[in-house]
């Protein structure tokens, strides 16, 4: 059963980094003939995943298990070998890590967002090691993971590349090249795709650097949208659905009544009141509407 989260109890400090890589439980391979299913059809070819005593899934013999402390290792190692100030935050279910790695920061209303990335591993084959982002010749946005200070709550942000109002083809170009290099890194393993690793850090942090102002500019335009009664029940209708609508609609009543507070108001009941899949949903969920309500699409 996944429990509430308060967002803010993990985030964490770089002094932070070594214990809580220590913390996260080790799984290991074992050879099984059942699971909560039933039993295996062919337990030769399988081996159960085990952590803390308990089958959390299945893999091929095969299968090469990289555990989360090894899988993010290289990403601080690359953050301490260039000096970047960091902080970050770690939330783990029984087969998945979701790493969020915060190094850059913009102001807002005196106090300030923190803009980074995230980096995802497995224990089970889902997926390996990657920083959730992707860029190519055909790529229109960007997602950027972000923590808003004065409420203590996480947020994703869709920064759009194809909006010449808020970056020049150059920069764009150039986040572009910088993110390709930093997906071509390694699940793991040789000393190479290690060091690729921790330069893959490098290009990520300074592609969130170009983004800075382009998501500053696309706040201020959220701040200066005009949000009314009605036009917040029916964004709440379109891109969350009913079931966490009346916390939402209490919340922005609180927030400044714009674009950005309707936004805000999502993030804030994402991580505060919510479980780790429900928070997910709701921070993909309001990126999406940010960006829509941003930037509507033109009817053909």
């Amino acid at each position: 059963m996944s429990q509430l989260i308060t967002y803010w109890e993990y985030m964490r400090k770089a002094e932070e980094t070594k214990n809580t890589l220590d913390a996260i439980p080790t799984a290991s391979l074992q050879t099984i003939t059942n699971t909560a299913q039933g039993a295996i059809k062919n337990p030769r070819n399988i081996m159960g995943v085990i952590v803390d005593g308990r089958i959390v899934g299945t893999v091929s013999k095969r299968y090469r298990l990289v555990q989360h402390k090894d899988a993010f290792a290289p990403i601080f190692n690359g953050l301490h070998q260039t000096a970047t100030p960091y902080e970050f935050s770690l939330f783990q279910t029984d087969t998945k890590a979701m790493l969020n790695v915060f190094v850059d920061e913009i102001k807002e209303n005196g106090s300030g967002i923190k803009l980074g990335f995230k980096a995802i591993n497995s224990i089970n084959g889902e997926t390996a090691i990657n920083y959730a982002m992707a860029a190519n010749s055909i790529t229109t946005t960007l997602e950027i993971v972000g923590y808003r200070l004065v409420c203590q709550n996480g947020m994703k942000i869709r920064v759009p590349l194809d909006q010449a109002e808020f970056m020049k083809l150059e920069k764009v170009e150039r986040v572009r090249e910088l993110i390709r290099m930093a997906a071509k890194i390694l699940h793991l393993g040789t000393e190479e795709a290690i060091k690729q690793k921790m330069e893959a850090v490098q290009y990520v942090t300074e592609a969130i650097s170009l983004l800075k102002e382009p998501i500053a500019l696309m706040i201020q335009k959220a701040k200066n949208k005009m949000v009314t009664e009605q036009e917040i029940k029916l964004m709440v209708a379109k891109y969350i659905g009913k079931r966490m609508s009346k916390k939402i609609i209490e919340r922005f009543a609180m927030e400044d009544q714009s674009l950005w507070g309707a936004y805000c108001a999502v993030t804030y009941i994402s991580s505060h009141d919510c479980t780790i899949p429900t928070m997910n949903g709701l921070l993909n969920s309001s990126a999406i509407m940010l960006e829509e309500e941003l930037f509507p699409k033109k009817k053909a």
